[in-house]
């Protein structure tokens, strides 16, 4: 096995590794994984697949979901939906172009990390729900970002941490910073 395919692993609340990730796209994740059981950590990396399917993490506890050197261009409103106690969402070198989907399908209040960098987004427009308010660190670092819209990380009360580095900032909106401590 190349070590790609070492790395796809999934452990369980028990600290028990389960089978690497075996199917080439996403939508076979409900094969693999049970509901209702929390998971520690699933990490899922060069899949190739462009998108994640709606409702696709339902009913799964995990703490830690890393999807990075997927491809994934699309996030919907609800490809996260359904899921329970995330903590960390790890999704760099993808190919997302747009916060849209992602913050419309986050529907928990549990999220602390999101990374975001080594994508092609362009802007930051779709303001942050309150869903985000334990957010404390936000990557988006090496993007394409040209614009930032006006209070989009006001309800990120907790945020510490906000890398915007090695972008492309042109327009930065005049209460974009509203409301941080960072």
């Amino acid at each position: 096995a190349n070590s790609d395919e070492q790395q796809n692993y999934c452990e369980s609340g028990d600290g028990h590794s389960v089978e690497p990730f075996p199917y080439s796209d996403l939508s076979m994740i409900p094969d693999l994984y049970e509901p209702y059981v929390k998971y520690t950590l699933i990490m899922i990396k060069n899949i190739k697949s462009p998108n994640i399917p709606d409702y696709i993490f339902a009913n799964m506890c995990i703490s830690q979901l890393f999807l990075t050197d997927d491809q994934i261009t699309t996030i919907t409103n609800n490809s996260f939906a359904g899921i329970a106690y995330l903590q960390i969402l790890r999704l760099e070198r993808n190919k997302i172009k747009s916060l849209s989907g992602l913050i419309n399908s986050i529907q928990i209040d549990t999220l602390e990390r999101l990374y975001l960098q080594n994508n092609q987004i362009e802007r930051v427009e779709f303001k942050f729900s309150l869903k985000f308010v334990n957010l404390n660190r936000l990557d988006l670092t090496n993007n394409f970002i040209e614009v930032i819209s006006d209070s989009v990380f006001e309800n990120l009360v907790n945020l510490e941490e906000l890398l915007i580095i090695s972008n492309h900032l042109k327009s930065i909106g005049n209460f974009t910073f509203y409301n941080l401590q960072i």
